[in-house]
């Protein structure tokens, strides 16, 4: 450990890079409820994609997998070398390479997906529905972890997984509109008035239009809520 008061997290960025950007701010907001005497030391990498090879991959096209992880270890080890005492991944879809990441280093790795988990059991959900991209939604990632706490996992029909999909890439782009949190509302609202105790926001870059919406107690957004545990671990306290 660098400090004996302090973990430094190391943050595998840019997958979206706004979203990185966001989770930062989020970072610090948490800190500042854990502990209000110190701003944590933070350590964030970016990872460089080609923008198509990105589009692939949240598309769910396999054979960009390996560009994905090679450049993504290239990320883990700047962050090594800097001190970094533990890392954070904060992208859902990249969670499906988790084990690639995990195998290339001896730091621990939080990730969206566990937390959320946890605080899915937290709030005594019984079900919930899982907004991501169409890779995550096929991967069933969520799925197979929250049925083994026998938790229910609903995922939305085409149509509305198709306008998920069609925000995401906004998001992804830049291009992203107000318009894009109107459509988000109807989703999540849809959501909600359906069979689920929840919608889990399982995709990070949604974050940045669903942190403009009006707080909903039955709404985990997991980018909030891998900030928080990313603080909490890195605090002193």
């Amino acid at each position: 450990m660098n400090s004996k008061e302090q973990m430094i997290p190391g943050i595998v960025g840019g997958v979206g890079p706004e979203a990185a950007a966001s989770f930062y701010l989020r970072i610090l907001e948490a800190a500042k409820e854990t502990n209000n005497q110190v701003r944590p030391a933070v350590l964030m990498a970016s990872v460089s994609l080609p923008l198509e090879a990105e589009k692939a991959f949240l598309a769910g096209e396999k054979n960009t997998e390996p560009i994905y992880i090679d450049s993504i270890i290239k990320s883990v080890r700047r962050l090594e070398q800097a001190g970094a005492d533990f890392l954070a991944v904060p992208s859902n879809t990249v969670c499906l390479l988790l084990e690639s990441i995990q195998g290339a280093t001896t730091l621990d790795v939080m990730d969206p997906i566990s937390v959320t988990i946890t605080e899915v059991k937290k709030r005594e959900m019984a079900s919930v529905e899982i907004l991501g991209t169409s890779s995550l939604v096929s991967s069933d990632v969520y799925g197979k972890k929250l049925r083994s706490h026998n938790i229910q996992v609903l995922y939305p029909e085409a149509q509305r997984q198709k306008e998920v999909d069609r925000i995401i890439r906004c998001l992804v782009d830049g291009t992203h509109t107000p318009s894009d949190i109107t459509a988000l509302d109807k989703i999540i609202q849809t959501g909600l008035e359906g069979e689920a105790d929840g919608v889990v926001i399982g995709c990070t870059d949604l974050h940045l239009v669903f942190a403009k919406r009006a707080p909903e107690p039955r709404v985990i957004d997991s980018l909030t809520v891998l900030a928080a545990a990313v603080a909490k671990k890195s605090s002193p306290l």
